[in-house]
């Protein structure tokens, strides 16, 4: 089972404040589970759609003014703001990517460190989801279902 997956590499951005996946699939092991260029696609849709969760130059600033205290608290709502911010937008991706190939399933693993990882859809994983759920395209919901939206307490698992 360990050979089939793929454990998509991360690399630091924004001074180390955060954290994308590497999109260029030059020396990894694809297994046969995705092309290339599927591959680059799929990362890089990825750190798109989770671009809006990142720090800005604005939490920079306010993390380096931390002895005044007053800025370090409002960085920490900030911080924290973000972070649910992107656990919903990557399960969000995490979804449209499964939706799109239905084969394959994507998912954070938590345990033994925190990785995403791609590997083949078996039964222990169950069914793929519809793909009139999600539009692969333009991560539009189609087929006369509703999307269902994460409220602010939700936690990605």
């Amino acid at each position: 089972m360990e050979s089939e997956r793929i454990i998509v590499p991360t690399r630091a951005v924004n001074g180390g404040f955060d954290t994308k996946f590497e999109p260029d699939p030059y020396g990894m092991k694809l297994r046969g589970l995705l092309t290339p260029e599927q591959y680059t696609d799929a990362i890089t849709r990825i750190n798109d759609e989770l671009r809006p969760g990142r720090s800005t130059k604005v939490d920079a600033a306010l993390l380096m003014t931390g002895p005044l205290m007053v800025p370090l608290a409002v960085w920490g709502v900030r911080h924290s703001a973000q972070t649910k911010k992107r656990k919903r937008l990557q399960k969000k991706s995490i979804e449209k990517f499964n939706a799109a190939y239905p084969d394959l399933l994507m998912r954070w693993n938590r345990r033994p460190q925190s990785c995403l990882t791609i590997e083949r859809r078996t039964a222990d994983h169950g069914a793929a989801p519809p793909s009139s759920v999600v539009h692969s395209v333009t991560g539009g919901v189609s087929g006369g279902m509703k999307e269902e939206v994460m409220g602010k307490d939700d936690v990605f698992v």
